[in-house]
């Protein structure tokens, strides 16, 4: 591969910070096609760092609003990349300014190749932002490529949609779409003859006095000094005009439901562009993890706010807590699965860490649940963000409730939780169909180390509520005990040992008392 000649000079659109340590870097995609990238990191970082790879907005340069979301995410303690995708800015590809969907989404896969293989990595904490139409490819790379642990898309366009369907879908037809193709195809025509690609030109200027909002605010970031960059397509000729023919029947986002993987969408709420993370949130919500997927509307944004304005990138709020909290993320799964093996988690671990994130999440929610009067269906709402998960039907519950973990604890159907009740889930607490659960009972599922030197650590053990069951007020179950279908426990129980179905257990600790009667 041909090596890349990249400027050695600083030359973004936004300054350089004194909290992160900067250099060029190169990777190369699947397709042989070498790319260029600022990797930014903490000054003075230890140890194995979580990841991100940042690219767009489409038509926009690494120089431009994708490095200035790594720089301030590698404040944040993050490693990060900024590339230019494929054909474009300092990376390699030809011929120059041509965009692909499938090439594009590689592009972030092959990010995720080099961060993988980086020695400062760690490479099961690695995520990607995409801003902008890259904001779809980052969508799209996360449902081929599991490795990608989390994603966030800013101010995201759908381009196969916009280019097939046109703005607000206006060109939605196929009288519409074949004669796009028949024009683009004349133009394929005309560029083969000449020799070369002609440019579609970039954002227009100068302005018309007619144009739409959301084109004054392209111009007024790409065509003036706030954004703009000399090797930024969309501040200078654009891309090649046949660019937009591979988008027309390509389903970027056909398998969006099938994303396992966090996803964070975040938009303005005056962007023309909302509808494209609007109906993308819905593709989400309706997949197979709806409880890791969020929609963030910044109210007052616009497209272009998003970009780089301060007063509406929200930083210092949800934007960046959340952004931040990739790194968690990207641990929960691994974290719970190994809980869910009984792996003693040692204190001041990486999973301990994570313990600890969970858990004042856990502690946040389950204070605004019971901080004043809450409608059932709110607090089946509150008990659903708790677990991370839909709730059964028929779930009630009196407050007040405290958890220090909620996502493991599964819930049956038509079960319920009396006022008082107190459960440590981080092993797992499982609740069977129509279970009872009385005033104040406590469900503990951790032990902690015997050896004074090792107490710290926690040791995880599920219990099992089965179907039918039914625990009296200010009884105690613990560790690792499973209570089998029909049993009752008698109030104030201390249970620590398995219970057999049909049976009735009592005191300190719980014993055998008789068979359930059965109403003749």
């Amino acid at each position: 591969m041909p090596k890349l000649e990249m400027t050695p000079v600083w030359d973004k659109v936004f300054p350089k910070s004194d909290k992160v340590e900067h250099s060029k870097i190169t990777f190369h995609n699947r397709y042989g096609i070498e790319l260029a990238a600022d990797l930014y990191k903490p000054k003075d970082a230890q140890g194995k760092l979580p990841a991100i790879a940042v690219s767009g907005p489409f038509g926009a340069v690494k120089e431009q609003s994708s490095g200035r979301y790594a720089q301030r995410l590698a404040e944040q303690g993050f490693l990060t990349i900024a590339f230019d995708p494929s054909f474009t800015g300092e990376s390699g590809g030809s011929p120059r300014y041509v965009a692909s969907p499938d090439i594009n989404t590689e592009d972030f896969s092959a990010a995720v190749d080099y961060l993988s293989t980086n020695e400062e990595v760690d490479a099961g904490r690695i995520g990607i932002l995409g801003v902008c139409g890259w904001g779809g490819m980052a969508v799209s790379a996360a449902i081929n490529d599991p490795r990608i642990k989390a994603t966030c898309a800013i101010t995201m366009y759908n381009m196969s949609r916009v280019s097939a369907n046109g703005y607000f879908d206006a060109e939605d037809s196929p009288e519409a779409r074949n004669k796009l193709r028949a024009q683009l195809c004349a133009q394929r025509t005309h560029d083969y003859a000449a020799g070369d690609y002609e440019r579609g030109g970039g954002v227009v200027d100068p302005l018309p006095e007619d144009a739409p909002q959301f084109v004054k605010d392209y111009h007024a970031y790409y065509k003036t000094p706030r954004g703009y960059h000399a090797r930024s397509l969309n501040s200078n000729d654009g891309w090649n005009i046949t660019s937009t023919l591979p988008f027309l029947n390509f389903p970027l986002l056909a398998f969006a439901n099938e994303i396992e993987t966090p996803v964070l969408l975040v938009h303005g709420e005056k962007a023309h562009s909302l509808y494209f993370s609007e109906d993308t949130y819905k593709l989400l919500e309706a997949g197979v993890k709806p409880e890791n997927k969020e929609l963030l509307v910044v109210p007052g944004a616009t497209h272009c706010d998003l970009y780089d304005n301060d007063e509406f990138i929200p930083w210092d709020s949800r934007l960046l807590q959340e952004v931040s909290r990739l790194g968690m993320l990207m641990e929960r799964e691994e974290f719970f699965a190994m809980l869910d093996r009984g792996e003693r988690v040692v204190g001041g671990s990486d999973a301990h860490l994570v313990m600890h994130e969970v858990s004042q999440e856990a502690i946040r929610i389950c204070a605004e649940m019971n901080s004043g009067y809450h409608t059932p269906e709110e607090l089946t709402a509150l008990m659903g963000e708790l677990t991370g998960r839909s709730v059964p039907d028929g779930f009630a519950l009196f407050p007040p409730f405290n958890s220090d973990c909620g996502k493991n604890i599964h819930l049956g159907r038509n079960c319920f939780i009396n006022s008082g009740c107190k459960f440590q889930d981080q092993g797992g607490v499982f609740i069977g169909d129509r279970a009872l659960i009385g005033h104040n009972v406590v469900i503990a599922t951790l032990n902690h180390g015997t050896d004074p030197a090792h107490r710290g650590d926690t040791l995880p053990a599920p219990v099992h509520i089965g179907n039918d069951v039914w625990i009296g007020s200010n009884a105690t179950i613990l560790p690792g005990v499973t209570i089998g279908d029909g049993a009752i426990v008698a109030a104030g129980a201390v249970v620590n040992k398995d219970v057999d179905a049909m049976t009735v257990v009592g005191g300190v600790p719980a014993k055998f008392i008789k068979q359930v009667e059965l109403d003749s």
